[in-house]
């Protein structure tokens, strides 16, 4: 069965320390080994300080369940730990849900068919939510169970290629993966036109026409701009050479970035 690959952290604000919950701690030798700790406890972010530096706690590699927000609500700046996210391109926004060792996910209420709601979603820098664990299917359905009406919504994935090999957003074969959560009778005994599938309130997947118009959840994609292997950080808190000239050339191509409060925080210590 596929496992799905670990996805890469990357620095959002150096000589900083997150307030977010902490999932796990540990001593680490390096940044790599803090950020494959955090993958094997399904953090989706942490901080790090490299060993033999002054700290204000016991372990230098801090796991977080969920990460901080554009707005970096719970920052403070602290010498020598740097902070790290699976989503730094773009943050999260504040009306995301963090659902905990999963992602970032939003809820969309308006209305749209299958098509529209893959375009909303590639918009946002992700896309339509995938279902394949039962972590994902249980956080999902939490989202929509308070909704009105039409308490299910779209979520990534159809058959819409191939009648009966249903399919991510992503292009992953749903057979691929162990995990299964088809409603009674699904996804058999359907029409034709019935190639989308929606998640409902009772954790089940089922088969709709895909121009029905319904609420969809997206799913923010891991992504940054600032990999590790590119990142190293000095005591004094200062970037290297090579990192100021990666500063420059995202800050030329990426202005959603350079806009950001992220990047304003980074630039705080060193110019540009």
């Amino acid at each position: 069965m596929m496992k799905e690959p670990r996805p890469e952290f990357h620095l959002v604000a150096p000589c900083s320390i997150s307030g977010m919950t902490i999932l796990a701690s540990t001593n680490t030798s390096s940044v790599r080994r803090c950020s494959q700790f955090a993958n094997l406890k399904q953090g989706l972010a942490f901080n790090y300080k490299a060993p033999g530096r002054k700290r204000t706690t016991p372990e230098n590699c801090l796991i977080y369940d969920c990460p901080e927000s554009e707005v970096l609500q719970s920052i403070q700046r602290e010498k020598g730990f740097n902070y790290y996210s699976l989503f730094a391109d773009p943050l999260p926004s504040e009306d995301m849900v963090c659902v905990v060792g999963v992602g970032i996910f939003r809820l969309h209420e308006n209305k749209a068919n299958y098509t529209e709601a893959m375009k909303v979603c590639r918009d946002e820098g992700g896309e339509l939510a995938s279902v394949l664990s039962s972590k994902r299917t249980i956080g999902l359905s939490n989202m929509i169970s308070n909704l009105k009406h039409d308490r299910l919504a779209y979520v990534g994935l159809d058959d819409i290629e191939h009648e009966g090999k249903f399919m991510t957003a992503s292009g992953k074969l749903a057979n691929c993966f162990e995990y299964r959560a088809w409603g009674l009778g699904e996804p058999k005994g359907r029409r034709q036109e019935e190639d989308c599938v929606v998640i409902d309130a009772g954790r089940n997947w089922k088969v709709v026409d895909c121009s029905k118009r319904l609420p969809f959840i997206c799913e923010l994609l891991p992504k940054g701009p600032f990999p590790i292997r590119d990142e190293r950080v000095e005591d004094v808190c200062q970037l290297d050479l090579s990192n100021r000239k990666l500063l420059r050339r995202v800050s030329k191509t990426k202005n959603f970035y350079k806009n950001s409060i992220a990047f304003h925080w980074i630039s705080n210590f060193f110019k540009l």
